[in-house]
């Protein structure tokens, strides 16, 4: 049986391959750019022999979900071997908050525009960068509404169980073993200093209490 940080590893490795795939149904002619690293709503993928077949008009909960299943097929995972609360924090928050996820990575990396990055080490990035600056503050938004009405008993017990909040190093470890197994070469090494440079400027970006990061 597979211990609580292999099924988290799964996860992200899981987040990993969902969200390359939505990635990778961009047209050409829309690639990412350092606006755009992960698709939108308003996203018209494309439709091939390679990728999900979606409808234009296709959701984004819908094209997650089509992306996610092929990735489960893709990886031979069982349903109990990834963590999926980790699992759907880390696909929804990400796209939420691509946007300055983005600026974040292109200030620790200037010499690298977003479009000239490894696209399999731009999503790595991505997810970790999130899990490192704005994973808490998206629980903690979603639980101040939750908590209203409750007694404290119960808003104890419900932060214990929703805080699998990782460390810094942990998620950058994480990251460093995706580029290793998914990534280049060089993979690896761009993301361990993209991701500890953010991690020295990470009071500058951690989002402070009430402030809307994804507007």
């Amino acid at each position: 049986m597979k211990g609580q940080k292999d099924t988290r590893h799964q996860a992200r490795k899981l987040a990993l391959a969902t969200a390359y795939c939505m990635l990778a149904q961009l047209p050409e002619t829309t690639a990412p750019t350092d606006e755009t690293a992960l698709p939108t709503d308003e996203t018209t993928p494309p439709t091939d022999k390679t990728t999900p077949q979606t409808d234009v008009t296709t959701p984004l909960e819908t094209q997650l979900q089509s992306c996610k299943q092929l990735s489960i097929d893709n990886l031979n995972l069982q349903p109990t071997e990834w963590d999926e609360a980790l699992l759907q924090n880390l696909l929804t928050g990400t796209v939420r908050n691509k946007k300055a996820i983005d600026a974040i990575i292109h200030e620790c990396a200037p010499q690298w525009p977003l479009d000239k990055i490894f696209k399999i080490d731009l999503v790595i990035l991505e997810i970790a960068v999130f899990e490192m600056i704005f994973s808490s503050h998206d629980a903690n938004e979603a639980h101040a509404h939750q908590e209203s009405g409750k007694g404290h008993a119960q808003q104890s017990h419900d932060r214990k169980g929703h805080d699998q909040t990782a460390p810094e190093k942990v998620v950058i470890d994480e990251a460093i073993e995706l580029a290793k197994e998914f990534g280049n070469e060089t993979s690896s090494k761009f993301v361990n200093g993209v991701l500890g440079t953010v991690l020295e400027n990470k009071e500058k970006y951690v989002p402070k209490k009430d402030t809307k990061i994804n507007s």
